[in-house]
């Protein structure tokens, strides 16, 4: 599915749950009378406002805080009795849904948002040559839901960058590329189907990999790094085949999501200047 396809299916499951919620919300409200009852159809209204300017876990405690008024306007102006306790619990526990609701619509509508205003190119240019890899500008789009699935849901997410680099600068263009595309199939093979590939810059191959925390991510850039440079290219120009650990060196990086990171573009800076930092991979055999 399309992100924009993908986040307008959000976007219309999120409205259909707010609006049955705050259905349920108001429907519990009509149970009180007096003077009690406008105020806490306000307190469902900005509930709603509220919620949706923030997201999913502030929201949560605009509802709180809504429901806690709500209890004191009962309290205080409604009914407040044994035989009301059933709707006062359904009042507190309705608010409460109702503000997560909306803050979780309102992350996902400005998320939504935030992928129109950036676009996507007319036509997107296969990297990596033949291969056919997302460049990282449009990579960015997957990557951001991801992010904003992975903290929705409270689960790890983390990044493998691979860069190739020719071990010295005579070095024939066509082997180099050969070699960049080898080691681009090899991390696209050792993917699952939910991880995306991509090209995260001209010389490197990266990966957002769902449901991984560091050390997952780090088992699998040290399966990459034993197993590139053995990978056998074919020089055309000398003819015969060649491993990729004669003809470059390996540097792989991994990067954790974490608060720091807000946006995608965030976390792939961070696999950039981690890669910039790592020592060269060398693979004694």
């Amino acid at each position: 599915m399309a992100p924009t396809q993908h986040r307008w299916t959000e976007l219309h499951t999120g409205a259909a749950l707010l609006a049955v919620t705050a259905a349920a919300a108001s429907a519990a409200v009509m149970s009180q009378s007096g003077a009690a009852r406008p105020v806490l159809v306000g307190l469902v209204v900005v509930t709603v406002v509220a919620g949706l300017l923030t997201d999913g876990f502030l929201g949560l405690g605009v509802g709180v805080a809504t429901a806690a008024a709500g209890v004191v306007t009962i309290q205080r102006l409604g009914t407040w009795d044994n035989a009301h306790f059933t709707a006062l619990v359904m009042i507190v526990g309705a608010l409460v849904v109702l503000g997560w609701v909306a803050g979780l619509l309102g992350a996902s509508a400005r998320a939504h948002r935030r992928a129109l205003e950036r676009g996507r190119p007319a036509d997107v240019q296969p990297a990596l040559a033949s291969l056919g890899l997302l460049p990282a500008d449009v990579a960015e789009l997957r990557a951001d839901e991801e992010i904003a699935r992975a903290r929705r849901h409270d689960r790890p997410l983390a990044v493998v960058a691979l860069e190739v680099e020719p071990r010295s600068a005579d070095v024939d263009e066509a082997l180099l590329q050969a070699t960049r595309r080898a080691v681009a199939r090899l991390v696209e093979h050792r993917l699952r189907r939910s991880d995306a590939p991509f090209a995260l810059d001209a010389g490197s191959v990266a990966a957002v990999l769902p449901e991984t925390d560091e050390r997952g991510a780090a088992a699998l850039a040290g399966l990459l790094v034993q197993e590139a440079p053995a990978l056998s290219v074919r020089d055309r120009g000398r003819g015969g085949a060649v491993e990729v650990g004669s003809v470059a060196t390996v540097r792989c990086a991994v990067v954790e999501l974490a608060g720091r990171h807000t946006t995608a573009s965030d976390l792939l800076d961070e696999a950039r200047a981690a890669l910039r930092d790592e020592q060269p991979a060398e693979v004694v055999r």
